[in-house]
C-alpha cells in the first residue's frame, strides 16, 4: 500500500492538513439543547407528578371523544367529578365556575379566532372538562395540588396548553388560588 509520500512525491505541509480543519468548534454532547419537555423548566416538581397528569389529560380526552351524545347525560360521570372537585377547593360548581371565568370575553390565544360566544363557550368547557377532571383523577392518586396546579401554570406542554399562560387554565387558577 503506498503512502502519500510515494503517491504525491514529499509528504503533504503541514499547513495543507490545517485547512481541511473546520474553523470552529463543534459544541460538546453536554452543550446541545435537549428537546424533552421536562427540561425546559428549573424548577420541576416531580417529573411522575406532571407525566401522570398529562396522562390524565388524555384518559379524559378519549373519555370525551367515546360519549354517546344520544344518552340522556353522556357527561355525568366527568360533571360529577368535576364538581366533587371545585367543591372541594372553591365550594362552586361547575356553572358558577363558568360564570366567574366568563369565557365569553376571553380574546386571547385560541379563543381571539372564535368568532361567536358560543363556540368560544364550548371550547372553554372541552378544556375545562379535560383540565379539572384530570387535576381530580391526580388528586385521587395522592398528587399534591397545589404544587402541580403551579407547575402546570409555568409549562408550555404541547399538544396540550401550547400557551404559558392558557386563558381557560388562568381560570382555574384563579378559582383554585381563592381557596
Amino acid at each position: 500500500m503506498k503512502t502519500e509520500k510515494d503517491i504525491f512525491g514529499k509528504g503533504l505541509s503541514s499547513g495543507m492538513r490545517n485547512e481541511d480543519k473546520p474553523k470552529y468548534d463543534l459544541p460538546k454532547k453536554e452543550d446541545i439543547p435537549s428537546l424533552d419537555y421536562r427540561n425546559f423548566s428549573e424548577s420541576r416538581i416531580s417529573g411522575a407528578e406532571l407525566d401522570r397528569y398529562i396522562r390524565k389529560v388524555y384518559e379524559t380526552e378519549e373519555t370525551l371523544q367515546r360519549a354517546d351524545p344520544y344518552e340522556k347525560e353522556p357527561l355525568k360521570v366527568l360533571t360529577d367529578k368535576i364538581n366533587g372537585f371545585l367543591q372541594r377547593h372553591a365550594g362552586l360548581n361547575y356553572e358558577e365556575f363558568v360564570k366567574i371565568a366568563n369565557p365569553y370575553d376571553f380574546d386571547e390565544n385560541d379563543y381571539s379566532i372564535m368568532p361567536k360566544k358560543a363556540l368560544k363557550r364550548r371550547l372553554f368547557d372541552h378544556r375545562a372538562y379535560l383540565y379539572l377532571s384530570s387535576l381530580a383523577d391526580c388528586e385521587s392518586e395522592g398528587a399534591d395540588i397545589k404544587k402541580l396546579l403551579q407547575e402546570i401554570r409555568s409549562e408550555r406542554i404541547p399538544f396540550i396548553k401550547k400557551e404559558e399562560r392558557e386563558p381557560t387554565f388562568e381560570a382555574i387558577f384563579a378559582v383554585y388560588k381563592k381557596d
